[in-house]
């Protein structure tokens, strides 16, 4: 499969995943995305964004802020910033993969 063939039930078949925020910002020049938590999330989780043209991509968090303070989990609620590989969709939804 391509990143243009997948679309998040297709994922959702082969894993389970939860939608834990949406991608509110992108930072181009340090690849940083804000996410607005409606779930909880830890460093070592692995994130799957919504991409330009309905792709989808995965990332692994290795560090996250929230105010520009290094956090190993964050809640439902809060606001958080992660360095990513590819710019996500504003206001695309972001999911965890849950096993």
């Amino acid at each position: 499969y391509t990143e243009e063939e997948y679309v998040p039930e297709q994922l959702g078949a082969l894993r389970s995943m939860e939608c834990i925020g949406i991608a509110t910002m992108y930072f181009e020049k340090i690849q940083v995305s804000v996410v607005d938590l409606i779930g909880d999330v830890s460093v070592g989780d692995r994130l799957v964004f919504e991409g330009e043209n309905n792709s989808l991509f995965e990332h692994a968090i290795d560090s996250m802020q929230v105010n520009k303070k290094e956090i190993r989990h964050a809640r439902k609620g809060q606001e958080i910033g992660t360095k990513v590989m590819l710019p996500p969709k504003l206001g695309g939804k972001v999911w965890k993969v849950v096993n």
